[in-house]
């Protein structure tokens, strides 16, 4: 019987199953594809449950541990719509399912056997399809989806782009989840957008802190109010952090809000150093004068002695200077508008003047010239006029 050709045909085996030889066909075809400098295949033990591939990307020749998964289907049965040539293919809601909770983004790749072509879909762009169409979506059984983009065309590109944003955003999340989770500021909190940038309150605090006077010293406050914007509304403050906020939003000339963080900041002042808190006085008594919620006698009272051997003497004398000036309108104006150049010039020049004071000063001489400039053409026009 061992030589009759027949006997196993005549035998009680396992049938061949027509589905897996397509699968079979379509990985074998599918595999050289990815180039193998950017794409690692993973091998696997057994085939999971709806998941049929799995690749690592590589990055300057190193393996990143970066992955995605592919489901992969084929046929040589469905024809092609007649509308846009798309494939409408069935897929499982419990398939949809178990690729979403495996926590790395995964791809459907369908493989027409007839015209040897591969089309796929994402699961984030089925995912939102399903739910632009029902939120109810995961009630049903199976949904028909439709495949019209050729793997060919920006398959591989897109696997690797979304593979890789993902996983950078997955390393970022967790290693500041870590960080946070070991810090005293429990109210930090973590953002992730849809591009997956992930923004955190820590980083934002210690990005002001560190930074945030250097900023101010270069006029480059908007910075700060831009980094700021971005935090949670629960991120956890420090006197530091406020007192530059309320700086910041001082010369960004929103008062009320300089106020507000000033006033926060004052109520943990033992956090700073003595030169900090003198800042702090007088930044708040400046904005607080400016408002009009003190007057210039409780101003000059909580500005004494505040810069006498700081560079915020020079911020002081730039106040005096101008409240001088204002006073002196209507009476002897060229006059005064010299002396004020003066003081202010002064200021300008002086070896401890920074960035920020140089720069106050020269905006405020500017806008003094300005008032002085207009005053003598609405002077000069009326003589004329009187003249005539």
């Amino acid at each position: 019987m061992m030589n009759d050709d027949t006997f196993l045909d005549e035998m009680d085996l396992p049938m061949a199953n027509h589905n897996e030889e397509l699968e079979t066909i379509s990985e074998n075809a599918l595999r050289p594809l990815f180039d193998t400098t950017r794409f690692q295949f993973c091998t696997q033990d057994r085939r999971d449950k709806g998941i049929d591939l799995t690749y690592e990307l590589k990055k300057s020749g190193k393996h990143i541990g970066f992955r995605f998964i592919i489901q992969l289907k084929a046929t040589e049965s469905i024809s092609p719509n007649k509308s846009d040539g798309s494939f409408s293919l069935q897929l499982d809601t419990s398939n949809i399912n178990y690729l979403l909770n495996q926590g790395a983004p995964a791809f459907y790749i369908l493989y027409d056997v007839n015209s040897k072509s591969f089309f796929y879909e994402s699961l984030t762009d089925i995912l939102k399809f399903l739910n632009e169409k029902d939120s109810n979506w995961g009630k049903q059984k199976s949904h028909v989806v439709r495949f019209s983009t050729l793997l060919a065309s920006t398959g591989y590109e897109k696997m690797y782009k979304v593979a890789y944003d993902y996983g950078v955003m997955q390393r970022t999340l967790k290693e500041r989840a870590t960080y946070i989770s070991s810090t005293i500021n429990s109210r930090d909190r973590i953002t992730i957008d849809t591009d997956f940038n992930i923004t955190d309150d820590a980083k934002i605090r210690e990005m002001i802190e560190v930074l945030g006077f250097d900023l101010i010293n270069k006029g480059e406050w908007r910075k700060i109010l831009f980094m700021h914007k971005k935090a949670s509304g629960n991120i956890a403050t420090s006197a530091l952090y406020n007192l530059i906020l309320g700086i910041a939003n001082y010369y960004g000339g929103s008062r009320w809000n300089a106020i507000s963080f000033l006033k926060a900041a004052s109520i943990a002042q033992s956090e700073l150093n003595d030169g900090l808190v003198r800042h702090l006085k007088y930044f708040d008594a400046t904005v607080k004068y400016a408002v009009g919620l003190i007057s210039e006698d409780v101003y000059n009272e909580k500005v004494k002695n505040l810069g006498e051997n700081d560079p915020l003497r020079l911020f002081i004398q730039l106040e005096n200077a101008k409240t001088k000036y204002i006073k002196s309108f209507g009476n002897q104006f060229g006059e005064d508008f010299t002396g004020y150049l003066s003081e202010v010039n002064a200021i300008i020049n002086d070896p401890d003047a920074n960035d920020n004071v140089a720069l106050t000063a020269k905006c405020e001489l500017i806008l003094f010239e300005g008032y002085k400039n207009n005053m003598d053409f609405l002077s000069g026009m009326a003589e004329i006029k009187c003249c005539q």
